[in-house]
């Protein structure tokens, strides 16, 4: 079959990993001339050469000819990712895996194909710190999901994931971030803490670099989870925003992926509020972190990065935020 026409639009769709990136690609690509493209850096199951978590770098010649030839491969759509099985999966997602794919072997494919195709959001927390590369180097534009830390460690948590591949990525990173990382916080607390102080020390790391680094840069656009929570219906203003096709099967995807019975939202705890304002959700929700010592713990890690996103008091333990 012969390939569909190639974007003429691209987006990046990053943030921390457990932000919601998932769900907010969903709703800008409910118009069928947009491509979701699923995670091409996860060392997991992404491109040939991207083979650890949270890479670095700010132009090409931070990267190797093969993780140049991947991306350029990704944009013509001619891109391979890696089948990945994981121990956890049924014997039936498996074997569903093994014919049709994983998925963002699938997504690929089927994109490949799409002859409505105008634009095309790639969408990877893990490739977070690639940032500033795809907009400079391949003038892809991106949009930084933010999303409060209370819930972000709590799914990490949750999933036993670790902070460690985020930590691992501090000493790479701009000095312009290391430098904002490193001031008015209690670093030694984050870099030496329980897993939550070291939690939250990642979620400071990952925004402090959007902070000091993706910020100034144009077009790079920053939203927050919790202000499209509350109101979904926000991603049409947003797709206009970004110069992404928006239609009616557009407004049914928000509809159907805002629902608290959908499975992308009813995964989590939080998915029942989202047809509600959810400033300060995380202290009010029994559970969302094991106790207001652990949220204070959270508040004097993250300082002055959270304030950044999220001046209002409502959402710190602390009261002096």
């Amino acid at each position: 079959m012969k390939l569909g026409p190639l974007p003429r639009r691209w987006l990046f769709l990053t943030g921390a990993p457990r932000s919601g990136t998932t769900w907010l690609a969903k709703l800008l690509s409910g118009d069928p001339a947009v491509d979701y493209l699923h995670e091409p850096f996860n060392p997991d199951g992404g491109l040939p050469g991207f083979d650890t978590p949270f890479p670095v770098a700010r132009g090409a010649a931070d990267l190797s000819a093969t993780q140049l030839g991947s991306i350029r491969n990704l944009l013509a759509y001619r891109a391979s990712q890696r089948l990945i099985i994981y121990q956890v999966d049924s014997r039936s997602r498996r074997l569903a895996k093994a014919l049709v794919g994983s998925r963002g072997q699938y997504q690929v494919r089927v994109s490949r194909f799409n002859y409505r195709r105008k634009a095309a959001i790639i969408k990877d927390p893990t490739g977070v710190f690639l940032t500033e590369l795809l907009l400079t180097t391949f003038g892809i534009p991106g949009l930084v999901l933010v999303r409060h830390p209370y819930p972000v460690i709590e799914s990490f948590l949750r999933l036993g994931l670790s902070a460690e591949p985020i930590i691992a990525a501090l000493p790479h990173l701009p000095r312009p971030a290391r430098q904002l990382i490193a001031a008015d916080a209690d670093n030694s607390e984050g870099t030496r803490g329980n897993d939550i102080a070291r939690l939250a020390f990642a979620w400071r790391i990952i925004y402090g670099y959007v902070t000091a680094v993706l910020e100034p840069l144009s077009p790079v656009h920053i939203a927050r989870f919790e202000d499209y929570a509350a109101d979904p219906m926000r991603a049409e203003t947003l797709s206009a925003q970004l110069s992404l096709p928006w239609s009616g099967r557009s407004v049914s995807r928000v509809t159907r992926y805002s629902r608290p019975s959908h499975p992308t939202v009813r995964q989590t705890r939080y998915g029942q509020q989202l047809w509600r304002n959810s400033a300060g959700l995380a202290k009010r929700i029994d559970g969302a972190l094991p106790s207001p010592a652990d949220r204070l713990v959270v508040d004097s890690v993250v300082a002055g990065v959270g304030r950044h996103f999220y001046p209002e008091p409502v959402f710190w333990e602390s009261t002096d935020a």
